[in-house]
């Protein structure tokens, strides 16, 4: 016959008691920032307007844009919404629409942070008016916007991505 103390150590109670009790705090999960690899603006068309590789072994922006817009359109038909994040072994692309555009952002590692980050870039690139004319300029131009043109937006995309 197991008595209740004997019991109570089995189910490992005493430091569950020691959490309640609060003589013993709860370790939180370990954050592990990500690792940022590719930021994208593109038309829904997947014409890409602005990329920034945070590495040097992206050379693939064309074939991705085209990639995402195909796949945002399947999503949007077939699901009748846009799917904001896609896992491919261990990479994620984020993905947030800046009406009529599209913001992906590419990483490793945990997408949480990643993605209030990619929020707060959208937003920013909405409300920078020196940001939000040229990239609807760069539309109707099929140019692309570079780091330091405008020179906000490269500002931008440091502060939210490089200096966080």
């Amino acid at each position: 016959m197991i008595y209740i103390a004997e019991r109570l150590k089995l189910a490992s109670i005493d430091g569950v008691m020691e959490r309640l009790q609060g003589r013993r705090a709860i370790d939180p999960p370990e954050l592990v920032n990500e690792e940022p690899i590719l930021l994208l603006i593109m038309g829904k068309s997947g014409v890409p307007y602005f990329n920034h590789s945070f590495g040097s072994d992206w050379d693939f922006d064309d074939l991705f844009s085209s990639f995402m817009s195909a796949f945002n359109s399947f999503s949007s038909e077939i699901f009748s919404r846009s799917i904001d994040r896609i896992k491919i072994g261990e990479n994620i692309i984020l993905i947030n629409p800046i009406e009529p555009f599209l913001a992906c952002y590419i990483i490793k590692g945990q997408s949480y942070p990643a993605q209030q980050k990619l929020s707060e870039f959208s937003e920013s690139v909405k409300s920078t008016e020196e940001i939000w004319d040229a990239l609807n300029k760069a539309a109707k131009t099929s140019e692309m916007l570079e780091l330091d043109n405008p020179p906000s937006l490269g500002s931008t995309v440091n502060e939210i991505f490089i200096d966080f």
